[in-house]
């Protein structure tokens, strides 16, 4: 019996390692969520910009809701989002190329890593002033869907991260922007986002 002791602490180490990087992960996009949604959502009830004559509307027409935003109950492979391949060199000027090549080393890796399902219970049920959703069901009346949000899987590699977030206000329009990061003292704060695919 004692031979299958080094394979089961190996398996115990794998999971413990693999626990604690998909906590990492989650607490990155917990602590960036409003760097990626906006504060937009407060004023117009969407994840978009409203024009300046509708906000009175808009404040009284939802004046007794709470903006809140469906998320996918999933951090999926960087596969699945249609932004083909990514060349961080294309959106930065000549002068950043050789520091920002090292995220487009991360990036390459993110073909390897498979999503992360059932992932709600990983999230707050709210975040500053937007209630969180993984579930149409479970949205109470007097909350007022602003937009749905998808996310990636996180790459982190020492002291730099990236992650996918799709945007949307449904069907009609919505954004995926690739968001760049940097530890700085404990935390991972994006410094750089950039527009991929626009509709």
């Amino acid at each position: 019996m004692y031979k299958y002791f080094p394979v089961l602490l190996l398996s115990i180490s794998l999971f413990s390692c693999s626990s604690e990087s998909r906590k990492n992960e989650y607490s990155i996009i917990v602590k960036n969520f409003l760097q990626v949604v906006d504060t937009v959502g407060y004023k117009t009830f969407s994840l978009r910009a409203a024009p300046s004559d509708s906000l009175n509307y808009l404040k009284t027409e939802y004046k007794n809701c709470q903006p809140g935003i469906i998320i996918t109950d999933s951090l999926l492979e960087w596969n699945k989002f249609k932004v083909g391949s990514i060349d961080i060199s294309k959106y930065v000027s000549m002068s950043e190329i050789d520091d920002f090549k090292v995220y487009n080393e991360l990036i390459e890796t993110g073909k390897k890593y498979k999503s992360i399902n059932n992932v709600a219970n990983f999230f707050p049920s709210k975040i500053d002033k937007y209630y969180l959703s993984f579930n149409h069901a479970d949205i109470s009346t007097t909350v007022k869907i602003t937009g749905h949000v998808t996310f990636s899987r996180v790459l982190i590699r020492n002291h730099i991260a990236a992650f996918l977030g799709t945007i949307s206000t449904g069907n009609r329009s919505g954004i995926t922007k690739l968001f760049l990061l940097e530890r700085k003292g404990d935390e991972y704060v994006i410094i750089r986002h950039i527009d991929l695919v626009v509709w």
